[in-house]
């Protein structure tokens, strides 16, 4: 589905999962196909804001991880 789509673009990209007919099964599944996280309807929205907050700051580490590396290989 989507989750496997997007992961395919960007192996890297924090994806969140909601849904409102999620089971404990969906959850472990999503997680193992690279999910940062899975949640149900009705959604806290805080809740939600934090998760997004938590996929901003992946990503700039990777980012950054990405360039200090480059870094590395260019000095050498």
């Amino acid at each position: 589905g989507v989750l496997r789509a997007a992961k395919e673009v960007d192996p890297e990209l924090p994806v969140i999962v909601m849904t409102a007919y999620g089971s404990i099964q969906d959850a472990v599944a999503a997680m193992k196909n690279g999910a940062m996280d899975f949640l149900a309807k009705p959604v806290d929205p805080d809740y939600l804001l934090l998760m997004v907050e938590r996929a901003f700051s992946q990503c700039r580490l990777a980012m950054e991880n990405i360039l200090l590396r480059e870094e590395l290989a260019r000095r050498r």
